[in-house]
């Protein structure tokens, strides 16, 4: 089991983690975990190799940089991992079998290869990663003794977000669902795609392969994740889609018809465990509130080998319908939010208040003079009318964006609650969706958002049941500007833009 940060290197732990945005190695996943038992890896680049440290105690190393292995020992002491890597100069001489072994097909040889799977044990898997003309073929694989063969490519392209399965059209259909662009050209290009799986094209989404196969034999189903999974949701899983996200992964699970029964978080950092814990503990609150019928339930949390683990429900997604302006639907669904946690305090006791001030006045977190000088006039005024004062907070959702939402046949469902706060800004959860909820025009939405912020407010339908009128014009001009602070702390550190 690996070791966690402590909480003194939380705050390093989630700018270093901001700064690897760690995509790498979605596809460990698929591998079984056993305890003390090493796993071996063939030519594989640093960013996977301290991806798979996270995971295992020991790795074994062959054909490795060396520099690599350098750079992942350092990315593993700066985030407090007790792991090792070891090399192996001489894999013919190995005397040890192997429950997991990964290979980068671009860089070994077909002679590496098949002492590799001589050194996998009965029940063990092995995936390789690669272009498609290294990739080994099903034929190749089911010859040295490899069954339950997986394929699964990358995408977008550009960007390793997700881990698709592609052995199934059914698989490979459900699984261009789970992510929807925020850009409009990349929505137009997953579109195009969702049809490839019908006419067998899916090969062609991407030239970077993983593949997935299992030596037959039987190993302890708890070491296998998905197995683990199913376990705990009561039905068999028999693949999925991985979702990379740069604080954990998220997987869409599919049962043995390619329908998808669930969604499971996974996390093996520090800061992984505290986003998706905190979206736990929301959505179990929520459970009992107004808003209870549109967001999902957990279904189980728990340990794997280390690894926090998070189940809930999933939703059945209407195809690419996809809403970038606020409806009714919305506000009605924020007003409920508005109600929930909602309690008065000053704003000296708001937890996010302090940094909020420290990041006005530093004029290098901005991107234009202009913005350095409304943020930090707003900053100034709060802190003088509202001295002693105290206004209203509530529960927001935090990360209130287009790509959130999912439209059923049962109405508006709002899904990934990791950046919830019990106490946050009335304005917070509508600034956010209309910064950040139109990536195409991002730049001049902020401009204009900074002339004017009540001039983009005013025309949201319903607004007024967020604020209640409690606030004069001139109040809420500056609040919304705060609420504009928190989202440009939040984005610089590590909400990444959705492609």
């Amino acid at each position: 089991m690996t070791k966690r940060e402590s909480p003194k290197n939380q705050f390093y732990s989630y700018w270093h983690s901001y700064q690897l945005k760690d995509r790498h190695a979605p596809w460990k996943v698929f591998l079984p975990i056993s305890k003390k038992k090493p796993i071996l890896v063939l030519g594989l680049f640093g960013s996977d190799l301290a991806s798979l440290g996270r995971s295992w105690e020991l790795v074994h190393v062959y054909k490795s940089e060396e520099s690599d292995i350098k750079w992942a020992n350092k990315q593993a002491d700066s985030l407090g991992h007790l792991y090792c890597f070891k090399r192996i100069h001489d894999l013919r001489a190995s005397k040890v079998l192997y429950s997991s072994i990964v290979i980068n097909a671009d860089v070994t040889n077909l002679s590496d290869v098949r002492v590799a799977l001589e050194l996998l044990d009965p029940g063990g898997c092995i995936i390789w990663i690669g272009y498609r003309r290294s990739i080994p073929s099903s034929s190749f694989l089911h010859n040295n003794g490899c069954d339950d063969i997986k394929k699964y490519i990358f995408l977008p392209p550009n960007a390793d977000k997700i881990l698709l399965p592609i052995s199934d059209y059914r698989s490979t259909r459900e699984g261009l669902i789970l992510h929807t662009p925020g850009k409009f050209v990349n929505r137009i290009a997953a579109r195009i795609a969702y049809f490839t799986p019908f006419l067998s094209w899916q090969n062609i989404l991407n030239t970077k392969f993983v593949v997935v196969a299992k030596k037959p034999g039987k190993l302890n189903n708890d070491k296998y994740l998905l197995r683990f999974l199913g376990k705990h949701v009561g039905c068999p899983i028999a693949d999925a889609t991985v979702y990379c996200g740069w604080r954990n992964l998220t997987l869409q699970l599919l049962n043995n018809d390619k329908s998808v029964i669930a969604i499971a978080k996974v996390s093996d950092t520090y800061l992984g465990d505290m986003v998706v814990n905190n979206e736990t503990e929301t959505l179990n609150q929520l459970e009992n509130e107004s808003v209870k019928n549109q967001i999902p339930k957990i279904l189980y949390t728990g340990i794997w080998h280390g690894h926090y683990i998070q189940v809930q429900q999933a939703f059945k997604k209407k195809q690419y319908k996809y809403v970038n302006k606020l409806t009714s639907s919305h506000m009605k669904f924020l007003t409920s939010l508005s109600y929930i946690n909602r309690c008065e305090m000053r704003l000296v006791d708001w937890p996010q208040w302090t940094e909020i001030i420290n990041w006005a006045n530093n004029i290098n977190f901005f991107s234009s003079s202009k913005e350095y000088e409304t943020i930090h006039s707003a900053v100034d005024y709060c802190s003088q009318k509202f001295q002693g004062k105290k206004l209203i907070f509530h529960r927001i959702h935090g990360d209130f964006v287009p790509w959130h939402f999912i439209y059923s046949n049962n109405g508006l469902k709002v899904i990934d609650w990791q950046d919830s706060e019990p106490n946050g800004l009335p304005l917070y959860d509508l600034v956010h969706f209309l910064l950040r909820g139109n990536p195409n025009g991002n730049h001049k939405l902020i401009e204009k958002f900074l002339n004017n912020p009540i001039s983009l407010l005013k025309f949201v339908p319903g607004v007024n049941s967020i604020v209640e009128n409690i606030y004069p014009i001139e109040d809420l001009t500056r609040l919304a500007l705060i609420a504009f602070a928190e989202y440009k702390i939040k984005i610089s550190g590590g909400i990444e833009e959705n492609l």
